[in-house]
């Protein structure tokens, strides 16, 4: 998978994060807000090789995604460079766009579920306050 077709899947995966705004809610209640919201539209194809099945809140600072992997090469080897590129991707996305500085300051976890079209485990990617405020 391309360095190019990666960024759109990112910015997707990213925006419903955008819409949690209320400060009168709790950290949890924003991010079921933002899964009940973002799962009526799912499954979401991003591009040729993603698909985001859905995302839930997993925990009072935790939002999760489940995502499918399509048309990817599925060694070790091609995992590996995949989610590499797609956790540093994310990383500086959250570190460098200022829409994300309410996450940042409510230290928000974001796990990243990644399964082949048969829906066999593949790897998950977690961002994580210690990751993203370094």
């Amino acid at each position: 998978m391309s360095k190019a077709k990666l960024f759109p899947t990112i910015m997707f995966l990213f925006a419903a994060l955008l819409t949690i705004r209320s400060q009168a809610q709790t950290t949890y209640h924003k991010l079921k807000e933002v899964a009940i919201k973002m799962n009526k539209s799912m499954p979401q194809i991003l591009d040729e090789y993603t698909q985001v099945d859905s995302l839930s809140a997993i925990s009072p600072d935790t939002l999760q995604y489940y995502v499918t992997l399509l048309h990817v090469n599925k060694t070790q080897e091609s995992l590996t460079r995949i989610k590499q590129i797609m956790e540093a991707k994310m990383l500086n996305t959250i570190n460098t766009q200022q829409e994300f500085q309410p996450y940042r300051d409510k230290k928000v976890k974001i796990v990243y579920k990644y399964y082949d079209e048969r829906k066999v485990f593949l790897f998950s990617i977690f961002l994580t306050p210690d990751k993203y405020l370094n």
